[in-house]
């Protein structure tokens, strides 16, 4: 079936995941430099593995990002950072950055326990090792206003997300029936056929249209219309496969996408199609008439003349 937005909700956002990962390269470059020019050579060693792991991840996609790699990444840091403050180094500039970039790298769980461990390390290293209750303070209320500056920054990038990922759904679903649009059709046509392309597999699909859709909106009005529609969507959805996806091409048309499917197969459906939709009980009394057509991709064709080729034959006499 058709669905939308889940590698954003899988993954971080490839922009912000670069962001990040290009923050950390340049914090761990800057501070190893700093390490090394005041001898402090051991703790400067702990942040070239991070350094070179962001370095890698900023030319990743989001998806390819290893989390185990990843999390070891923020664990190198995050010693250092502890070595840092316990060598007397202002670290909640640097913590705070290295937390803010684990909630984008990392899947929320694990950010949540490696900020929690992080801040609970630099802590005890400044009261355990340094016993020192004025210094202790002064930790604890930088740590708090990262901790306060953290959650709003994790906030405003959960809301940039959510408000990409709505963005997107607009741009990809119809409203009305909650199917896939047109944009989202022509981008899995030219999927579809790159894998015929590539690989051979079978592709075909199926054209419909509703021929009685306007009387529909002029006779019972929108809202009537929209509950047709829905039973219409429903019974088409219940007769096409998981792996399958129906799409609103536009007002009166939508196309079934069968993958690994060949133009003889798909006439059965279409057939099935039609006759389920004849004899279903509308709720409004008449039952639908549609033009149900059938059309495989051909070898060499793009999605724009398969996609072509599709509309000339449900519009064609022939077809009706």
């Amino acid at each position: 079936m058709f669905s939308v937005g889940l590698a954003e909700e899988s993954f971080p956002d490839k922009r912000l995941s670069k962001l990040a990962s290009g923050a950390l390269l340049l914090f761990c470059f800057l501070e190893s430099l700093l390490l090394f020019s005041s001898d402090d050579t051991w703790t400067g060693l702990l942040y070239l593995p991070a350094s070179i792991y962001a370095l890698f991840s900023v030319r990743l996609p989001a998806k390819k990002l290893n989390q185990k790699r990843t999390i070891g990444m923020f664990a190198f840091v995050a010693i250092a950072v502890s070595l840092s403050a316990y060598f007397g180094q202002n670290s909640s500039e640097g913590l705070l950055l290295v937390i803010v970039a684990s909630f984008i790298l990392l899947t929320p769980l694990w950010a949540v326990v490696y900020s929690l461990l992080s801040l609970l390390v630099v802590l005890a290293l400044n009261f355990l090792l340094h016993n020192d209750a004025i210094d202790s303070f002064f930790v604890v209320r930088s740590m708090a206003l990262s901790l306060a500056v953290m959650a709003l920054s994790y906030a405003l990038v959960s809301r940039l997300l959510v408000s990409r990922r709505e963005a997107n759904l607009c741009r990809r679903v119809d409203i009305m029936t909650g199917l896939g649009n047109r944009s989202a059709l022509v981008e899995e046509m030219a999927s579809a056929v790159e894998g015929f392309r590539r690989y051979s597999l079978d592709i075909s699909a199926i054209c419909i249209r509703t021929n009685q859709l306007e009387s529909w909106q002029a006779e019972y009005g929108a809202a009537k219309c929209a509950l047709v529609l829905e039973e219409l969507v429903s019974i088409w959805e219940s007769r096409i496969r998981n792996t399958d996806s129906l799409f609103r091409y536009g007002n009166d048309v939508f196309v079934v996408l069968l993958p690994n499917t060949s133009q003889k197969s798909a006439s059965k459906l279409e057939s099935d199609l039609r006759r389920a939709s004849e004899v279903y009980d509308f709720s409004h009394g008449q039952a639908a008439s549609l033009d149900v057509t059938v059309c495989a991709v051909r070898s060499g064709q793009t999605w724009e003349q398969w996609l072509s080729e599709m509309l000339c034959i449900s519009q064609s006499p022939v077809s009706r």
